[in-house]
């Protein structure tokens, strides 16, 4: 059981690390398809620790928001 993290911790593991692929993708100016598919994979990420966590709100805020919407979030928050 060593992979064994309580609590969803793994799960916000994985979402951390989708983050920071998007939001490196998004500095660096990558394909726009590229950005996309990093989208994805974050919006299923934090889908899968919300519901590790029991958090139905905020599972429900990102099952409802569009690919779009998640990637220009991270693009207002894009240091210049």
């Amino acid at each position: 059981m060593s992979n064994y993290i309580p609590d969803g911790n793994k799960n916000d593991r994985i979402a951390t690390k989708c983050e920071r692929s998007l939001i490196g993708a998004i500095k660096h100016n990558d394909s726009e398809s590229r950005i996309v598919v990093l989208a994805q994979r974050l919006k299923e990420a934090k889908i899968r620790a919300c519901i590790a966590k029991r958090q139905d709100e905020a599972r429900d805020k990102w099952e409802e928001s569009t690919i779009d919407e998640v990637i220009e979030r991270y693009r207002k928050h894009r240091p210049q």
